[in-house]
Formats: structure tokens, sequence, C-alpha cells
């Protein structure tokens, strides 16, 4: 099975997946030129990106059938970013890629069933483990792979801290101050942000957004903002754009025929419903209805609790940092320990 983004391509389109084929890291020699003698001197090696090739075929009689199943390929292989590509034979593991080149069938031997689809890799060309491993800090454990791991600190602060300090022996960082939420501090990307905790909202946390509009569906069942009367549509957006575990809806049960929530993602609207409580979603603000007469908007509370992972960004502290005393640590592999309060948690990656 092959997935991307957690949506596999055997589920929408009846495929027959021929060959997959994933390039080594490509590499590229840094030279510098030498003054009077012919030749260069090297330098370093720098790796870019690998390609990954699926050739499939679609086994069907019908033209139409057959135009429509690659239109729904190449609508599941599109995003606005790298995602996580599973591939058969790597378990446990995914490369982060984009779609670089769709299927291009001949409109003329439409019946040829041979099509390929690529992706690319960008910033993370490793193979990386699909599961977090920890540890607590202070404590002594071993990062396993063939390339530097994704790695974070994590804290829970219940009251504000100062001067927290994080060592590996070689690279010490320093905070003047840390607010109380959920500290990470991404080694990686060196930066460090608090996400806020469980949180609560009513109708009073909202502001009017779209007066004369509800969310709701359409004729044909498809959610949708439905221009009406004597409704508006309410709007709370998140400083950030945070993934968030759904823990508890009370909907206004007068209400019907809209949905009591929904909640936004890069421009676009999603009902939020009783069927999504005990799910995960990204969110980058909620919306709600409010029926103007008799005045009653149509959820009571939600609660939710962000989850701390890459499309979690929470609220910097950068400036907290004090770099003429600190250096970040470096993520890296093998046996280490590092001080200071929190837990350690990394993904392992091999070349």
């Amino acid at each position: 099975m092959i997935l991307f983004n957690g949506v596999a391509l055997e589920s929408v389109a009846p495929v027959c997946v021929e060959d997959v084929r994933v390039s080594p890291i490509s590499m590229s020699a840094t030279t510098r030129q030498r003054p009077v003698r012919w030749g260069a001197d090297y330098v370093r090696m720098i790796g870019g990106s690998r390609t990954i090739t699926i050739t499939f075929g679609l086994p069907t009689n019908n033209k139409d059938d057959r135009q429509e199943q690659i239109r729904s390929i190449a609508k599941w292989a599109r995003s606005e970013k790298p995602g996580k590509l599973v591939l058969p034979h790597h378990d446990g593991l995914y490369l982060e890629a984009i779609c670089t080149a769709l299927p291009d069938p001949s409109l003329r031997q439409w019946w040829d069933s041979r099509l390929r689809v690529m992706f690319t890799t960008m910033d993370n060309p490793y193979w990386t483990s699909q599961y977090w491993k920890s540890a607590a800090c202070g404590t002594v454990f071993t990062v396993l792979g063939s390339a530097p791991p994704i790695m974070r600190i994590e804290r829970t602060l219940t009251s504000a801290a100062a001067n927290q300090v994080y060592t590996d022996g070689e690279r010490r960082m320093q905070f003047s101050s840390i607010p109380a939420g959920n500290l990470v501090i991404d080694l990686n990307r060196q930066t460090a942000a608090v996400i806020e905790g469980t949180t609560t909202i009513t109708p009073a946390n909202m502001a009017v957004y779209y007066p004369g509009h509800a969310f709701g569906g359409n004729a044909q069942g498809v959610p949708t903002v439905i221009e009406t009367a004597g409704w508006n549509i309410y709007r709370l957006a998140l400083r950030s754009r945070t993934r968030v575990h759904i823990d508890a809806l009370v909907r206004n049960a007068a209400v019907t025929n809209v949905y009591p929530l929904g909640y936004e993602y890069n421009g676009t609207y999603y009902p939020l419903d009783l069927n999504e409580v005990g799910t995960t979603i990204t969110v980058d603000a909620f919306i709600t209805n409010y029926e103007i007469s008799p005045g009653r908007f149509s959820f009571t509370s939600l609660t939710y609790t962000p989850v701390i992972d890459e499309e979690t960004t929470g609220t910097s502290i950068m400036s907290a940092y004090i770099p003429y005393v600190s250096k970040f640590i470096q993520p890296k592999t093998g046996k280490q320990t590092i001080s200071g309060t929190g837990t350690v948690s990394w993904r392992e990656r091999w070349e």
C-alpha cells in the first residue's frame, strides 16, 4: 500500500502498482579552482534531494472511467507543501516529499495502461521513523540511524520559570524566562515556542465574521457557506496554525439544519460535529452559526488540547533566548545526554 498524507493510492483508484523506484540522495561536490595548476581542490560533498517514481496501471476499458480515475490520482498526489509518503517494504518509515510530475496519459492511445507519478524530497531527503522515542532530560539515551534525527525538547510548565538552561556538554542553551504552557524547543529549526494547554471556548470568545450567512450542507450535502437571511457566522482565529485534539463538544440541540461548529484550514471550511470528538485536526480558526431570532448559537462549548507536532507552531519565546551565552544543541546520533528539565523526543532517520 502507498500512502500520501494518510490516504492510500489504492483507495482513490483501482490501480495495479507495477514498480516503485526510490533514487539515492543526489550528491554534488563543492570545489575550489586552483590559480595556476590544472584541476580543482575538493572542498566538501553536499547531499540534495531524491526522487520517488511510482509506475502503475489502470485496468479499465472505459475511456471516461479512466480519465476520471487519473483525475482522482492527480488530486491525491497534489499538496501545497511536502507531505508524508509511505511506501511498501519500509515499515515504520516515511519520506517527506511533494509531487513534481503527474500522470500524462496519451489522448490517442488512451488504453495504454502504464502511467507514472513522481515525488521529490526537499529539505528532508532521509527515511524518517513514523514513531517518536523519548527520554527524560538528564538521562543517557541512544539515537540510532545514519543521519541526524528530528529532535526536540518538551516541557509542561504550570507557572513561569526564569533562567532555564539545557546542555549536552558541548553546547549550552539558556532562556531568561519561559511562560506557563507547553514548551517546545525544536533543535532542527533552532526555535523555541510555548503552546497553550487544554482550552474551552464558548460563543463569548467569538466575533461576528460573515453577516447574512450560515455554514451547513448544500442540496448535495456538501459543506458550504450559504447566504441566508436571519443567520450570521461567528469566528475565532487561533494565534497560529495548531493541530488540536477535540476533547468535548456541546451543541445547542435547539438549533438544527446547520453545523454546530466548523473549522478553517488553509482557507477552506470543514464541519466540526460530534463525529470529530476524539479525533485530531489542524485548525487556523473556528466558526459557528448564530440564529438572529430568537438569538442563539449552534454550540454551547468546545474543549480541545493542542497537539505538539510539525504543524503546531505556538508562540515564539526566542526573545528570551540569550544568544551571547548560548549555542543551540545540534541533533546527532549515538549515546548522549541533554541536561535540564523536561523530555527529549526524537525521530530516527536513515539515508
